[in-house]
């Protein structure tokens, strides 16, 4: 049992990491109510904006940004459905099924997230070059899926190797096909574990900005390009910058909402023992 004073100094650092963690966040969100003068101009931190503004929204919807977040959801939402669609029956025939060299097919997947993007850049630009696949949505989905399929595979392989194999065969014991199986037993058991792959997938292809940057022009640019794009040569427009940002942080909190109960189960899903 901890004495009141350990609990008081435990207390003090974790207010303090939650500041230096949510103060990033709140600034974001306070400058996309501040006044240019106040946002760009101020000799001192203006910490509560005053008085507060929405011109930096209202930009935004007289602006193509919100095609940006069309382009960038469709994109995301693509890659993950995708990317669960492929991966989970490779990681379930990974897990479950017996043949040669097995372990050796998984590593190779696995090495896959191993490359580093900047050396896969310019060989894929070419290619989609010749394509004439440029600055369209499907050159981003394709890329991401390369870099994300890997790591869905292997995380549905672990999730499946975590459940015991007897409640399969009882499945096709009374009859039920291995496909049948995969969906009425194994899904529903690492559903969690699906929805902390997914929210993972989204997050990488919501915020990736290499491949965005190189790959479009301005009918498939993204957000995080969007964004960028906000950084002229003479200044930085920070209102709607932030503006922006805070925009952008909506669909990555809904759809964590929308999995929060099976995300923490997911994440630590197979991390316990016996």
């Amino acid at each position: 049992m901890l004495s009141l004073k350990k609990r008081i100094i435990i207390y003090c650092i974790l207010a303090v990491v939650i500041f230096v963690y949510l103060f990033p966040i709140y600034w974001t969100i306070t400058t996309s109510f501040k006044t240019r003068q106040q946002a760009e101009m101020s000799a001192v931190p203006v910490l509560f904006p005053n008085p507060i503004t929405f011109d930096n929204y209202r930009q935004l919807l007289t602006g193509d940004f919100f095609k940006y977040f069309s382009n960038s959801m469709v994109v995301s939402t693509s890659n993950v459905l995708l990317c669960l669609i492929l991966g989970i029956p490779a990681g379930y025939a990974l897990a479950r099924s017996k043949f040669k060299r097995r372990n050796d097919i998984a590593f190779w997947i696995l090495s896959l997230r191993f490359a580093p993007p900047y050396g896969a850049i310019i060989p894929f630009y070419l290619i989609f070059t010749g394509l004439g696949l440029i600055d369209t949505p499907f050159a981003l989905i394709l890329m991401y899926i390369l870099f994300n399929l890997p790591f869905t595979i292997w995380m549905m392989k672990g999730f499946v190797q975590d459940l015991p194999a007897d409640l399969e065969e009882a499945a096709l014991v009374d009859g039920c096909s291995r496909s049948s199986a995969l969906w009425r037993v194994v899904f529903p058991l690492i559903r969690p574990g699906i929805a902390a792959t997914a929210i993972l997938c989204f997050i990488f292809a919501w915020n990736e900005f290499l491949f965005a940057f190189i790959l479009t022009r301005t009918a498939a640019r993204t957000i995080p390009v969007a964004i960028a794009a906000y950084v002229g040569y003479l200044s930085i427009e920070w209102g709607r910058m932030c503006a922006a940002s805070t925009v952008a942080f909506a669909p990555i909190i809904v759809f964590f909402l929308l999995v929060q109960k099976h995300l923490i189960r997911g994440l630590t899903l197979g991390a316990v023992k016996g």
